[in-house]
C-alpha cells in the first residue's frame, strides 16, 4: 500500500486529502508542518509527500530542500493556490505539483505514478 504524507497548515484541508487518498486505497498520514512532517519522515518511510508551498514556519520549499537533502528517494509533490512552474518544481527536487484547489483524478494519478510525474 501507498504511504503518503500530507503537510498542509489547514487542518481541515489536510482531513480532506487525508481522506480523499484513503479513497484511492493509499494510507495517509497528516501533519501541520514542515518540522512535523521532518519528525514523520525520520521516524517512518512514506513513498509520497504532498505538501503545501506557503506555511507559516519553515515553508512548503524549506521542507523540500530538507527532504532531499535527508531523505533521497522520497518523491516530493508540492501544492499551491499560486501559479506552479514545471520546470520550476524539478528543478528544486519536486516530481510534481499540484494546484489548489485540484481534482482527485489529479492526486491519484500521482499516488499512482512512477516518480518521473509531471504538474497535473
Amino acid at each position: 500500500m501507498t504511504r503518503v504524507l500530507v503537510v498542509d497548515d489547514r487542518a481541515e484541508l489536510r482531513w480532506m486529502i487525508g481522506e480523499a487518498i484513503g479513497l484511492l486505497g493509499a494510507d495517509a498520514q497528516t501533519v501541520g508542518g514542515a518540522e512535523a512532517a521532518l519528525d514523520a519522515l525520520g521516524d517512518q518511510s512514506y513513498d509520497l509527500v504532498l505538501s503545501d508551498i506557503d506555511m507559516p514556519g519553515l515553508s512548503g520549499w524549506g521542507l523540500l530542500e530538507r527532504i532531499v537533502e535527508r531523505f533521497p528517494g522520497t518523491r516530493v509533490i508540492m501544492m499551491s493556490g499560486r501559479p506552479l512552474d514545471p520546470e520550476v518544481l524539478r528543478s528544486r527536487g519536486a516530481v510534481g505539483g499540484l494546484p489548489k484547489p485540484f481534482r482527485l483524478e489529479a492526486l491519484e494519478a500521482f499516488i499512482h505514478a512512477v516518480p518521473e510525474s509531471a504538474v497535473a
